[in-house]
């Protein structure tokens, strides 16, 4: 008995209704099993503008009115974002820094080498629709003080993913954040990052008191507190990426005694070339009301507002945490 193959519907040979058929498949597939369907799926796939649109390769000229309304690449952001970035913890025993990406077990380790070939697709893919061109550092001075740089790549050309991944190669310092937007650039250190331990609820409540003298407690959640400003100028600046930096930079404004030369800026300039300054060194002061919050080692950790009391006003009842891990995702594409 021979096996025959079944014709094609003549519905898939109607070019408009192919594509609008698959412009409702998911994703992964159009990536991978639908391009190997038949020639004429591979060549629909990789010239329809709308396709690729959908894909996130070709810049979607869409207008939007506010920055919220871009939607982040889910690809990115659901699969891929996690794998490959390097996380830097110390050994207490050998007392030496470790590099190791995190959260690949072996069989991911094995799929990870395939993903980060050359000509791999993913690479040119944007980081949102419609693309920005715009990425952010936030420079710490000390504790509640920090600086805002918004820079642009070159002219006609937005954020990918190659982009991020050249920040990220060997002996890179960068580090992930529970922001898959936000990036954190540091020194190895004794200690995780506080938001790598645990996650406070964080709630924006403007105080309605009159400004007076800062008050500040000793032990209280810096490295969160500065992830949260960050966050909030990533969408207000509307930047693909903001990167916290622990050491200032020169961002593309110059060397003086403050600024010099660092192997971040040597990244920047690796993967963008010359950007345009768009907004340069905006300083940033806050000021916090203390809320208790409970955590691995049940610290203070701070609310934002708009002013702080001389005799700080605590909340009565205690903000619950609950402690974040990096979801791990299997590499399936």
């Amino acid at each position: 008995m021979s096996i025959t193959k079944s014709q094609p519907h003549d519905i898939f040979l109607i070019n408009e209704l192919l594509e609008n058929i698959l412009l409702h498949t998911d994703m992964r597939t159009l990536l991978t099993s639908a391009q190997r369907v038949s020639r004429v799926w591979n060549t629909m796939i990789k010239k329809s503008v709308r396709l690729q649109e959908s894909l996130f390769f070709k810049p979607s000229k869409l207008e939007i009115s506010d920055p919220s309304q871009r939607l982040r690449n889910p690809l990115l952001e659901d699969v891929l974002w996690a794998q490959f970035f390097l996380k830097q913890q110390r050994n207490p025993e050998s007392k030496i820094t470790e590099v190791s990406r995190f959260p690949l077990g072996e069989p991911e380790r094995r799929k990870l080498k395939f993903y980060l070939r050359k000509d791999a697709s993913w690479k040119r893919m944007l980081l949102q629709q419609p693309p920005t061109s715009s990425i952010g550092v936030l420079e710490i001075i000390k504790k509640s003080d920090s600086e805002f740089t918004k820079l642009s790549v070159s002219p006609n050309e937005s954020l990918r993913m190659g982009h991020i991944m050249t920040l990220l190669e060997r002996g890179s310092t960068l580090v992930p954040t529970r922001n898959k937007w936000i990036l954190w650039s540091g020194r190895s250190r004794v200690m995780p990052l506080n938001f790598e331990c645990w996650t406070p609820k964080w709630v924006y409540e403007p105080s309605t008191l009159r400004p007076v003298q800062e008050w500040i407690p000793e032990n209280i959640d810096w490295d969160s507190l500065r992830l949260e400003v960050a966050s909030m100028y990533l969408n207000d600046f509307d930047c693909g990426v903001v990167i916290v930096s622990e050491r200032r930079q020169m961002l593309y404004q110059g060397e003086d005694r403050v600024h010099r030369e660092s192997k971040l800026d040597r990244r920047l300039e690796k993967a963008f070339g010359e950007c345009q300054v768009e907004v340069g060194r905006k300083h940033i002061n806050h000021s916090w009301i203390p809320i208790k919050g409970v955590g691995a080692d049940r610290r203070w950790i701070l609310r934002p507002c708009s002013a702080t009391p001389l005799v700080p006003t605590l909340s009565g009842s205690s903000e619950a945490s609950d402690s974040s891990s990096m979801s791990s995702f299997s590499l399936s594409l």
